[in-house]
């Protein structure tokens, strides 16, 4: 199953976050979550070209094939960067975004992002975040420098230290091959879900399953307030010899 859904939120009053799910060829698939930066115009063109751009790197027949998948993400996210900052001029001068997306082969998945929109993978052991958020807050809790109940951590959870368009380099990480295997599920996001929804809900509503289950994780990010735009990509393996 593959599935991806924004939503605007409860709160603001535009969507800047943006998201794609797509089959590739030979059964292989790509996922894409962008956020736009808050604090200047443009967030929700950011994030549009990110994911566009994301899309076209692995989705056109004249490109080349996504192979290695570390080097295609790479790529992927270089053009995005080329695309956003090609288009920083006026009103958009300092747009930017976060972006995650994820490419799946077999049973193997390779996760790549810049930011704090975050790749989750999913299995009987629960759920576990892939990623490592590019944030103040989350660099100095793994530096030992903040602990989860500072008051700074509240004040500055929005911080972000790298951004699609707002780095002249633009620093990816790309994490994998990670093993999926029937059963699992990956889950892209951008913080207006994990920012929102404990860990344990999101285990809870993904063990559930069933054909709305996006709809589901978006449901209960309002249901917790809707104080950030949504956005959510899913991959669900078929199952064996399906």
């Amino acid at each position: 199953m593959l599935s991806a859904i924004t939503d605007r939120g409860l709160v603001r009053t535009s969507n800047q976050d943006a998201a794609a799910a797509v089959p590739l060829t030979g059964g292989a698939a790509l996922l894409v979550v962008a956020d736009g930066v808050g604090g200047h115009p443009g967030g929700e063109v950011a994030s549009a070209l990110a994911v566009e751009a994301v899309l076209a790197r692995f989705a056109s027949p004249d490109g080349p094939p996504p192979d290695p998948p570390e080097r295609a993400l790479r790529d992927a996210f270089a053009l995005a960067q080329r695309r956003i900052r090609d288009r920083q001029d006026g009103r958009l001068a300092w747009m930017s975004t976060t972006l995650v997306a994820a490419l799946v082969r077999g049973d193997a998945a390779w996760v790549a992002n810049v930011g704090d929109s975050r790749g989750y993978l999913h299995g009987r052991d629960g759920l576990r975040q892939v990623t490592l958020d590019h944030s103040w807050v989350e660099e100095q809790i793994r530096a030992g420098r903040l602990a989860h109940d500072d008051p700074r951590v509240a004040a500055h959870r929005n911080l972000i230290t790298r951004s699609v368009g707002g780095d002249e380099a633009l620093d990816v990480d790309v994490f994998g091959p990670l093993a999926i295997v029937p059963g699992d599920a990956l889950l892209l996001c951008s913080d207006g879900l994990h920012g929102m929804v404990p860990d344990a809900e999101v285990d809870e509503l993904l063990r559930g399953g069933g054909e709305r289950v996006t709809e589901r994780l978006v449901a209960r990010a309002l249901a917790h307030g809707g104080a950030d735009n949504v956005a959510v990509a899913l991959y669900v393996p078929p199952p064996r010899g399906g």
